[in-house]
C-alpha cells in the first residue's frame, strides 16, 4: 500500500496488524473504565503482554504481604461522613499510603501499600476526619505519549557520552551487560549498523535513552549538544522490542531489564499494572534459565557464567525494590539461591572521562551494586515478616516471635550500615544515596505496621534518626544538583516525611524549632520533585496542612499517646488484643473477605477540590 507523498510503502500484512490493532483499541476504548495500559505501551508490547498474561492472573491470586485490597464493592461501604463529601480516614490513607496518581483510566500507583496501614494509623491519631480543611487530593497527570517522535542516532560524539553516562550511572548499579561488547556495539552503530541485530540495536537506544535521562538529572555530565528527549530514543528502542521478546533467552531477559530500568528511572510512565508484572516476567524467565543457581558441571564459558550471575542479581535487585515498594509478595526465597555476586573484569575499565564522573566505579568496582544487593535481602525479609497478615482465625506466628525477628532484623541493618564506608567513597553521591535507602529500610521496620501499630519507644527513636538523616540527605542532594527522581521518589519523601510527623505526635523529646525545620526542608524537596514531574502540586498541600495540623497538635496537647503507653502498666504496645480493640474498625472495617492487597479505585479518592 503505497503512500507516494511521504515516500512510504507498507506491507498488506503490516495493513492488517495495524488495522487489528485500531479495532482492538476502539474495542478496549467502549469498555468500563478500568486501570489499563497505555495504548501506546500496549501497541509495541502485543508479544510481552502474551507472556505476562500468566502474571496477570497472579496478581489477583497471589496476596502480598502486609496491605488491604479494596474491591470495588467494599469501597462503595466505606462510611461517609453524613452531609458533607469531606473524606474519611480510610480513603486518605489509601491515596496518601499508596500514592495513586492521574485518572481512572491511568492510574499511576507509585508507593508502597504498606505505607496505608501506617496512613490509617497517624490519620486516626490526628482525627483528620474531623478537619474540614482537607480536600481532594485530585491530580491532573501531565502523559505525554512518547512515541509521538521517534529519534535517530545522536552524533557519535553525543552518543559515547550518553553511553558514558549509563556506564557510571547505571551499570555500576545494574550490570546487566558485558561491558566490552557494549561499546562494541556502540561503534558497530555508528560505522556499520546494518550488521547489528534486533536485539542490539534495541539495547543501543536503551541505553542512550537511559543515559540522556540520567544527563538530564545531574548537572556532572549534561551533554550540551543532545537535542533529543529521552522518550524519543526509548520510542525508537521500542520499535525492535517484537523481535527479541518472544524467544526465551537471556537476551529477552537482558531487554525486559533494560524496560524495568526505564520505567523505575522515569517517573512519568512508571505504573504499577506493568511494572510488577515486568519485574515478575523477567525474575520467572531468570529462574526458568537457571541464572539463579551456580552449577561448576554446566559447560558454559567463564564470561557467559559471569554474565548470567550479573544479570540474576540484577533480576532479584529489580524484583525486591519492586515487591517492598509496592507491597507486592517476594518471587523466590533467598534459599534457593546460590548464584555468586558479580566481579568486576577486565571488560569493566572505565575511560579516563569515565573515571572523573564516577570515581566510586573507578575506586569500588561493583562493591556498592553488592552491598545494595544485601540491603535489598533485608528488605524482603522485613515485607515478609513485618508486614504479614495476621488473620483473626487459624495459625499465626505469635507477635513476641515476630518482635524476635524485627531485633533480628535491626542487627542485620546495623551490620549492613557498619560496612558501608568499605563499599563506597566518603560523601560520594553514591554513598549518600545508599545512606537514603538503608534509611527508608529503617522507617519501613519501624513505623506503625500491621504487626506493631504502636511502636515501641526504641523504634519511634529509630525513626526519628533515619527521617532526619534520609531528608538532610535528600536536601544535600538537591544542593548538589544530584538529586536524581524516580518513580518512587516523591512517595518515598512523603512517606517519611509523614513519618515524622508521626514521630513529632508521639515524643515529646523532639524540639518545636526542629519539627517545624525538618518539615519544611521536606516539603522543599517535595516541591523540587514537583517542578521535574508536575503532577504532585495538590499532594504538597495537602503535606503542608499535615504539618500545621501536627505543630497544632504539639502545642495542644501535653500528653502524647507514646507517654500514656508508658505510664499504664496494663497497656501492652506490641499486644494483637490491644491493636483489635484501637483498630477494629480501620483494620477490619471491610469484612472478612478484606484481602491483602487493594485495587486503585479513582472514585475512592473523590474529594471536594477546595485546595
Amino acid at each position: 500500500m503505497p503512500n507516494s507523498q511521504n515516500h512510504v510503502l507498507y506491507s498488506y500484512e503490516t495493513v492488517q496488524k495495524l488495522q487489528a490493532s485500531v479495532r482492538r483499541l476502539e474495542h478496549e476504548l467502549r469498555q468500563p473504565a478500568t486501570t489499563l495500559m497505555p495504548a501506546s505501551f500496549s501497541s509495541h508490547h502485543s508479544h510481552v503482554d502474551q507472556r505476562m498474561e500468566n502474571f496477570s492472573a497472579e496478581k489477583s491470586s497471589e496476596m502480598p504481604r502486609g496491605s488491604a485490597r479494596v474491591s470495588g464493592n467494599q469501597a462503595s461501604q466505606i462510611p461517609s461522613i453524613p452531609g458533607d463529601n469531606l473524606p474519611t480516614i480510610e480513603t486518605l490513607a489509601e491515596e496518601v499510603g499508596s500514592l495513586a496518581i492521574g485518572q481512572q483510566s491511568s492510574q499511576q500507583y507509585i508507593g508502597s501499600a504498606s505505607g496505608s496501614s501506617f496512613c490509617r494509623i497517624f490519620f486516626h491519631q490526628l482525627n483528620l476526619v474531623a478537619e474540614d480543611n482537607i480536600c481532594d487530593l485530585g491530580t491532573n497527570l501531565r502523559f505525554s505519549d512518547p512515541f509521538s517522535t521517534h529519534a535517530s542516532l545522536p552524533p557519535k560524539k553525543i552518543g559515547l557520552l550518553l553511553l558514558s553516562t549509563y556506564i557510571v550511572r547505571l551499570h555500576m548499579w545494574r550490570p546487566i551487560f558485558n561491558l566490552k561488547e557494549l561499546r562494541s556495539w556502540f561503534q558497530q552503530a555508528y560505522s556499520s549498523p546494518k550488521t547489528l541485530d534486533a536485539f542490539r540495536r534495541f539495547s543501543v537506544f536503551l541505553v542512550l535513552a537511559l543515559g540522556s535521562y540520567e544527563a538530564e538529572q545531574t548537572a556532572t555530565c549534561r551533554p550540551t549538544m543532545n537535542i533529543r528527549e529521552p522518550a524519543e530514543y526509548f520510542a525508537a528502542g521500542m520499535t525492535f522490542y517484537d523481535e527479541i521478546s518472544s524467544i526465551g533467552s537471556l537476551q529477552s531477559l537482558q531487554s525486559a531489564l533494560l524496560l524495568a530500568m526505564w520505567f523505575t528511572k522515569v517517573s512519568k510512565f512508571a505504573n504499577n499494572s506493568y511494572l510488577w508484572q515486568i519485574s515478575r516476567f523477567a525474575m520467572s524467565l531468570a529462574i526458568e534459565l537457571g541464572c539463579h543457581r551456580n552449577n561448576p558441571r554446566w559447560e558454559i564459558s567463564s564470561s557467559e557464567r559471569e554474565l548470567r550471575n550479573r544479570i540474576w542479581w540484577c533480576t532479584y535487585d529489580l524484583e525486591r525494590n519492586i515487591a517492598v515498594s509496592t507491597g507486592r509478595v517476594l518471587s523466590i526465597r533467598n534459599q534457593a539461591i546460590d548464584a555468586p555476586f558479580p566481579k568486576a573484569t577486565d571488560d569493566d575499565l572505565l575511560t579516563e572521562s569515565e573515571r572523573k564522573i564516577s570515581p566510586t566505579f573507578a575506586a569500588r568496582g561493583f562493591s556498592p551494586a553488592i552491598h545494595m544487593f544485601r540491603l535489598r535481602n533485608i528488605s524482603g525479609d522485613i515485607l515478609e515478616s513485618i508486614y504479614i497478615a495476621r488473620p483473626r482465625a487459624g495459625h499465626h506466628p505469635p507477635i513476641q516471635d515476630t518482635a524476635v525477628v524485627a531485633d533480628s532484623i535491626r542487627e542485620r541493618l546495623a551490620r549492613w550500615h557498619s560496612a558501608l564506608g568499605e563499599y563506597t567513597l566518603p560523601e560520594s553521591q553514591e554513598s549518600l544515596e545508599m545512606r537514603v535507602e538503608l534509611c527508608l529500610a529503617i522507617i519501613l521496620l519501624n513505623r506503625p505496621s500491621p504487626s506493631f501499630p504502636s511502636p515501641t519507644e526504641p523504634a519511634v527513636d529509630a525513626c526519628v534518626d533515619a527521617c532526619q538523616t534520609a531528608i538532610e540527605t535528600w536536601k544535600f542532594l538537591m544542593g548538589r544538583s544530584a538529586l536524581a527522581i524516580s518513580w518512587k521518589s516523591f512517595h518515598d519523601v512523603f512517606v517519611t516525611g509523614l513519618v515524622w510527623f508521626y514521630c513529632a505526635c508521639n515524643l515529646s523529646t523532639i524540639d518545636q524549632s526542629s519539627v517545624e525545620m525538618i518539615g519544611t526542608t521536606c516539603t522543599e524537596v517535595l516541591d523540587y520533585i514537583d517542578r521535574k514531574t508536575r503532577k504532585c502540586g495538590k499532594h504538597i498541600q495537602f503535606f503542608r496542612q499535615i504539618q500545621a495540623m501536627t505543630l497544632s497538635r504539639r502545642q495542644s496537647q501535653h500528653l502524647p499517646s507514646m507517654q500514656r503507653a508508658n505510664s499504664d502498666p496494663d497497656f501492652d504496645p506490641l499486644g494483637f488484643d490491644w491493636m483489635d480493640g484501637c483498630f477494629n474498625e480501620i483494620f477490619t472495617g471491610a469484612g472478612d473477605n478484606l484481602l491483602l492487597d487493594f485495587t486503585m479505585n479513582e472514585e475512592m479518592f473523590q474529594i471536594p477540590d477546595r485546595l
